[in-house]
């Protein structure tokens, strides 16, 4: 069950036809409508409103009235924030990024150099050899 305050938010939204109505609300508002005075009423001065909005022409403003309209309104937006918010999007490619990306170039170079044996491969746990990992028997047979 919905309430009369979101059928009204429902009805400004998307007027007094059932189908624009968003799915998830349309059953609830209809039988809101059926048993309630209030949401009639609601809904017949949402159909005025749509009906008025249906004879206003569609023709655009005439230059006179529309430039002065736009004038005020870019005046109004605060360009000066919008430039600083800009101007501090930028990245910094400072000293700190460049010392991690160094780090992590030593950590893996002294990984792959040192032949270190971090777990025992693809044979962990079996009775196969594991043809990476160094043991004496592999040796044996190759050499």
């Amino acid at each position: 069950m919905i309430t009369l305050n979101r059928l009204a938010e429902i009805l400004d939204a998307y007027g007094a036809d059932p189908d624009c109505w968003p799915l998830e609300d349309r059953v609830a508002a209809l039988e809101l409508l059926a048993q309630s005075a209030e949401a009639r009423a609601l809904a017949h001065r949402a159909g005025n409103l749509d009906a008025l909005l249906d004879t206003a022409p569609l023709t655009p403003a005439p230059p006179s009235v529309a430039d002065p309209l736009a004038a005020r309104i870019v005046a109004q937006i605060p360009t000066a924030e919008i430039l600083t918010l800009r101007r501090s999007a930028k990245v910094n490619w400072g000293w700190p990024n460049w010392a991690a990306l160094a780090a992590a170039a030593v950590a893996g170079l002294v990984v792959g150099w040192s032949g270190l044996n971090i777990g025992a491969g693809y044979a962990a746990g079996s009775d196969l050899l594991d043809p990476l990992a160094p043991t004496a028997a592999l040796e044996d047979i190759l050499w």
